[in-house]
């Protein structure tokens, strides 16, 4: 699904003033160029909806350039987390384990 269609409120922020002026360690735009490079490498990424520092374009565009990843939205938590965030983490990590 993506971000536009997911039900709810979608707002940006910008991110962290240290993380924007560095590009988050790396060069803009290089994790989306070269996600193909993680085929065959399974992931799952678990996005909180209202995350304003993180939109959750940024997070659907990483799982649709990434081959084996999985976007899983979490419709009650934000940046910080919420109790159905703390479910879906180990969720996710109990799908890796067989």
């Amino acid at each position: 699904m993506r971000p536009h269609e997911h039900a709810g409120r979608r707002g940006r922020a910008p991110g962290p003033p240290r993380l924007r002026a560095d590009a988050a360690w790396l060069e803009e735009g290089v994790l989306l160029r070269e996600a193909h490079r993680l085929a065959g490498i399974p992931g799952v990424l678990i996005h909180g909806r209202f995350d304003l520092g993180s939109p959750l374009e940024n997070a659907w565009q990483l799982a649709q350039a990434w081959p084996d990843a999985r976007l899983v939205v979490v419709d009650d938590s934000g940046h910080t987390g919420s109790p159905t965030m703390a479910k879906a983490v180990p969720a996710a990590l109990d799908g890796f384990a067989g």
